[in-house]
């Protein structure tokens, strides 16, 4: 059983040692270009002042693959796990020519949205209508889930990688772990007998539909509850990597709410700041990416650029390193009908990243060099 604690004893010590500041690109799908010289794309950005690069090594149904490579199944990971099925083993190459070129590798790896662990055994979440729907993701409160996870992280830390970065989907969404397995955890953690009406209070028509419209107090123990658990698998995972190697880093992904808003992170995604440190995590990586930013908060990009300077600010408020914090910026867009992000804003945020924060940053998406605006990674 999880000990169930109060939110103010999750801030732990942060950890000793020393942090790079990380220059880095995050790599979604390595261009086709370098199938037959992985040197060459480490070289040029080297040549761009890139000291680090977060490679992705999972491969969800219908991903591209890395490469355009001719992959062996629809799902799994770039490199040799018992757990799943390995698409194409190119990770222990690809380190090769990271560390020829003095460049830090770390991977990029999913948990909850792992294909084959969600299909698995999926997550069960509340519907406004009442009953439950179908989750997020893999039902990471199963312990058989979680053995896996640790199986396929052991897996990768065998690989000479410098880190690991935990993908965005290590979080349980507001309304998940309605299925019967979780509910009996959280009654036999805590004493409370969980049902909608206990934890969404308020219940409106919209559309001519039920809606959650609020969230009482039972609903923020369940939200730190969850955290919990999300921190003691976080936990378990740093743990088994360090036994196979005590030098990898442990990097996790964070969303730009969490830093602003520590109710809003609690209660949308199961995350802290301070339960991430309570592992402890080495760096945390927050996105904060312009358009999205720009979009969801219906700001102008000129806007967003000091909205994400402010996350950056507080991210280092609350980690107390400047170095660990590593800010995520958008240089392409996501989302369909926006073809182009005008890097003006990205290289401002960049200057004064560099300037007045020393952060880490880290580009995103890159496939190839041309993609890196070199400007991001030098004091003005």
């Amino acid at each position: 059983m999880i000990l169930f604690i109060s939110s103010n004893n999750l801030l732990a010590s942060n950890g000793g040692g020393e942090y790079l500041e990380i220059n880095g690109v995050q790599v979604f799908v390595l261009d086709s270009s370098y199938l037959s010289d992985y040197n060459k794309f480490f070289k040029e950005l080297k040549e761009k002042d890139v000291n680090t690069v977060f490679f992705r090594v999972f491969h969800n149904r219908g991903d591209r693959p890395h490469l355009g490579l001719d992959i062996k199944c629809d799902s799994g990971v770039y490199f040799k796990t018992k757990e799943l099925c390995t698409v194409a083993d190119i990770l222990g190459d690809i380190v090769k020519a990271a560390h020829k070129n003095d460049i830090k590798l770390y991977a990029w790896m999913a948990t909850r949205s792992i294909t084959e662990l969600k299909e698995r055994d999926r997550s069960l979440s509340f519907s406004p209508e009442g009953g439950t729907i179908e989750g997020y993701g893999a039902n990471i409160f199963k312990k058989d889930i979680r053995d896996s996870l640790i199986k396929i992280f052991k897996d990768l830390a065998e690989y000479n990688i410098d880190g690991i970065l935990v993908q965005d989907d290590f979080i349980v969404k507001y309304n998940e772990g309605a299925d019967d397995y979780t509910l009996d955890l959280f009654k036999s953690d805590t004493g409370f007998n969980p049902t909608t009406s206990i934890f969404f209070n308020r219940v409106k028509e919209y559309n001519g539909k039920k809606v959650f419209s609020g969230y009482n107090d039972v609903f923020y123990i369940w939200s730190l509850w969850k955290n919990e658990y999300l921190i003691s698998l976080l936990r378990e995972l740093k743990v088994n990597i360090s036994k196979v190697n005590k030098d990898i880093k442990l990097a996790v992904n964070i969303y730009y709410e969490t830093p602003i808003s520590r109710e809003k992170g609690l209660a949308w995604y199961s995350q802290t700041i301070s339960g991430l440190l309570s592992v402890p995590v080495d760096y945390i990586a927050v996105m904060g990416y312009i358009d999205q930013i720009s979009n969801e908060l219906e700001m102008s990009y000129e806007e967003s650029v000091g909205y994400i300077l402010d996350i950056a600010k507080k991210s280092i408020n609350q980690i107390h390193s400047s170095n660990r914090v590593i800010m995520k910026l958008q240089v392409k867009p996501f989302r369909k009908g926006i073809d182009y992000i005008d890097n003006k804003y990205n290289i401002e945020i960049c200057k004064i990243l560099k300037s007045s924060y020393n952060s880490s940053i880290v580009l995103l998406p890159i496939n190839k060099p041309s993609d890196v605006i070199p400007s991001c990674f030098k004091a003005n």
